[in-house]
């Protein structure tokens, strides 16, 4: 992780998601970690309505190893879990360049979705 984005949290070592977030989905050689994707669930209120969301995140690939279809392996084992599961909603964030990579692993992009936190209400954002 530190390969790509070596000024998160300072560059110290760190896993993806708290452990008992899990599952992360590997592609290994030996002890040799290749290519990773993180998901984990959460829960959001909307009104009276409790929605359970799997999030899928931190996919990542060394990069000696890109283009030999590791990434798409993780992404697609991810995917299938998260399609075959009880959840309400499947997400993922990802820069738009990426948006054909995810897209053949039958994510569809909602670029007119918000993200809200905290006190943030619809009205607000769409303001």
């Amino acid at each position: 992780m530190r390969t790509v984005w070596p000024d998160l949290e300072g560059g110290r070592l760190r896993a993806p998601y708290p452990n008992a977030l899990r599952p992360n989905y590997t592609v290994t050689e030996g002890d040799l970690l290749l290519s990773l994707a993180a998901t984990f669930v959460t829960s959001t209120k909307l009104g009276d309505t409790s929605l359970t969301t799997t999030c899928l995140g931190n996919v990542f690939t060394f990069p000696a190893d890109r283009r030999r279809g590791l990434g798409r392996r993780v992404v697609e084992a991810a995917s299938d879990d998260i399609r075959c599961s009880d959840v309400d909603v499947g997400a993922l964030l990802c820069d738009p360049e990426l948006e054909p990579f995810y897209r053949s692993s039958g994510w569809v992009a909602m670029p007119e979705a918000a993200t809200l936190t905290g006190e943030e209400t619809c009205s607000e954002a769409f303001a």
